[in-house]
């Protein structure tokens, strides 16, 4: 397109060239014929007139010419303009998705150096746990009877359950709970309440926070759910039932929880309608744990 542009220039500067000397050609002759000559006739007169037309025929062919060449160079600059325009659209369009993704990463780094540091706390708390009996206060445990760390759960757990199960024993789910509660806040509860505690922040902490995507919370959840012994998430289940119950199960029912709890056979079947169906498997679904 420039190169057919540069020869048209060229063509109509040499054309209006021809046409300027042919003009000023022709006048001349015509006024050096009136200077000299006898008489100047009306014919002449007549003609010398005229030729002043063909000056306004080139003006005018030079002014249309003129308005051609503006329209088609401005063409050019309207399209030179839209393509700019649109590198500069497109330019502007991968640089708000550069800072979009700059952004998210920004935020995820803070949302898991925050969630490592509370999943750390969780580990250290673990190991802080300790718990001892003498016979003062059981008759049937020897002295000085201690356990540290995750063994605090499994003797939570396991301390009195004949066969090494929790189980309803033929009684009614309100009475075993009842009965649970009673043996696990006279000796337990001021042990691992702090624990569970921390654990359910942990879990409020992914569940409400904005800085992550919905579809990335139930990852977070899993990393938690993971790092529990089957001591532990047992102990969860019993726990919840007593303290900070509607706290608890919400996180509980949003990341379905304990959906590994059946296959470690050590709760009686009975014990489960204690949670509804959501806690065991994430299939059902409900917006009021989002």
């Amino acid at each position: 397109m420039s190169r057919f542009i540069k020869y048209l220039t060229i063509i109509i500067v040499i054309f209006l060239i021809i046409i300027t000397i042919l003009n000023f050609q022709y006048i001349g002759i015509l006024f050096i014929d009136e200077i000299y000559g006898k008489y100047p006739t009306l014919n002449k007169l007549s003609a010398f007139g005229d030729s002043f037309g063909s000056i306004n025929t080139f003006i005018s062919s030079f002014a249309l010419i003129g308005v051609i060449w503006s329209v088609i160079m401005q063409k050019k600059e309207l399209q030179l303009q839209r393509e700019e325009l649109r590198k500069t659209t497109e330019e502007l369009h991968s640089q708000k998705e550069e800072f979009e993704q700059q952004n998210k990463t920004a935020r995820y780094q803070r949302f898991d150096n925050a969630f490592f540091q509370l999943l750390n706390n969780q580990r250290e708390k673990i190991q802080d746990l300790h718990i001892s009996f003498t016979n003062l206060h059981e008759v049937f445990v020897s002295e000085d009877e201690k356990y540290d760390g995750r063994d605090v759960f499994k003797n939570i757990l396991f301390h009195r359950l004949p066969n090494n199960r929790l189980s309803t024993n033929l009684i009614s789910l309100v009475n075993a709970k009842q009965a649970w509660e009673g043996y696990y806040s006279y000796y337990y509860a001021s042990i691992s309440t702090l624990y569970f505690k921390g654990l359910l922040h942990l879990l409020e902490y992914i569940s409400s926070s904005s800085i992550i995507d919905e579809s990335d919370k139930e990852f977070y959840a899993n990393i938690v759910r993971t790092s529990l012994s089957k001591n532990e998430l047992i102990t969860l289940f019993l726990h919840a039932q007593i303290y900070d119950v509607d706290r608890f199960k919400h996180v509980i029912y949003r990341f379905s929880f304990f959906q590994d709890i059946k296959s470690y056979n050590i709760l009686d079947e009975n014990l489960y309608p204690l949670y509804d169906e959501q806690a065991y498997t994430s299939t059902v679904t409900s917006t009021q744990y989002k």
